[in-house]
């Protein structure tokens, strides 16, 4: 996947802008014409699953209102009900401070509300608008587009380079 990849990417995970939205690279800033082929060494592990998820984020945001880190790590535990803020941490593994600018970005934003939690003082819910299901409901089209494109790869693909794994 990675050589069909139009983007030269960096073979680290950039530094997240505002709306924790993913920063790629400029988008006239092509892929070399000429591509290794398939004998040629890969880089380290870490930096083509880096490049891997940078493309899907940068996919992913074109197509949504949300950026993929909040979308998948506070967005995807809300609903019309409410979720205790304390709770956010816990239930998405991410620390309390991502939680906070993540919930205060989509309070901004109005895909949110807060609220007090009626039946514990002192803790707050928050919910999903009715704007908020629209940016995280559903699968975005990148994220459909590439849940049928796993579905019908092959499962044992493997580079030359790496022994296949049985």
């Amino acid at each position: 996947m990675i050589r069909q990849i139009e983007l030269e990417l960096p073979d680290c995970l950039p530094i997240l802008e505002y709306g924790l939205f993913s920063k790629g690279p400029d988008q006239k800033q092509r892929a070399p014409a000429v591509r290794e082929d398939d004998t040629a060494p890969l880089p380290h592990l870490s930096a083509l699953l880096s490049r891997t998820l940078l493309a899907f984020a940068i996919e992913f945001e074109r197509e949504s209102d949300l950026s993929l880190a909040i979308s998948a790590n506070v967005v995807r535990l809300l609903n019309e009900e409410g979720v205790r803020a304390r709770e956010l941490p816990r239930l998405s593994g991410v620390s309390k401070e991502l939680i906070k600018v993540s919930v205060g970005f989509l309070n901004k934003h109005r895909y949110v509300a807060i609220a007090p939690d009626p039946t514990a003082k002192g803790s707050k819910l928050v919910r999903l608008t009715a704007k908020g299901p629209a940016g995280s409901g559903s699968l975005s089209p990148a994220a459909r587009r590439h849940r049928r494109a796993l579905a019908g790869a092959p499962r044992r693909r493997h580079h030359p380079q790496t022994p296949e794994v049985t």
